[in-house]
């Protein structure tokens, strides 16, 4: 079976939270036995795409993944992973906070 998965990604600069972060929402395919097999795919993914750069101003900045907001089966997808869209949007801090599963 085909998913799509839209993953949560937030950024932090200069380890500073704000209060309404920038984030991006990016969708993903995967193809998996079942809803379960996608959604641990998906984490899997969200996690290793986690990374950390210094911007001009010599600030750290870290794009950290926060969950999934959507899962969706879906009929027919081209491509397993790839990335299929990407927006960056403002979230507040109890939205993303509805998307950090305990580990």
């Amino acid at each position: 079976m085909w998913f799509s998965a839209t993953l949560i990604f937030r950024s932090e600069i200069g380890g500073v939270r704000s209060i309404r972060p920038l984030c991006e929402e990016r969708v993903v395919l995967f193809e998996t036995s079942n809803e379960q097999e996608a959604i641990k795919a998906a984490e899997a993914y969200g996690r290793r795409e986690a990374h950390s750069y210094a911007n001009e101003s010599g600030e750290e900045v870290r794009w950290q993944f926060v969950g999934i907001d959507k899962i969706h089966a879906l009929d027919s997808p081209t491509a397993e992973g790839w990335e299929v869209a990407a927006k960056f949007v403002r979230r507040s801090w109890p939205t993303l906070q509805k998307l950090v599963r305990s580990q």
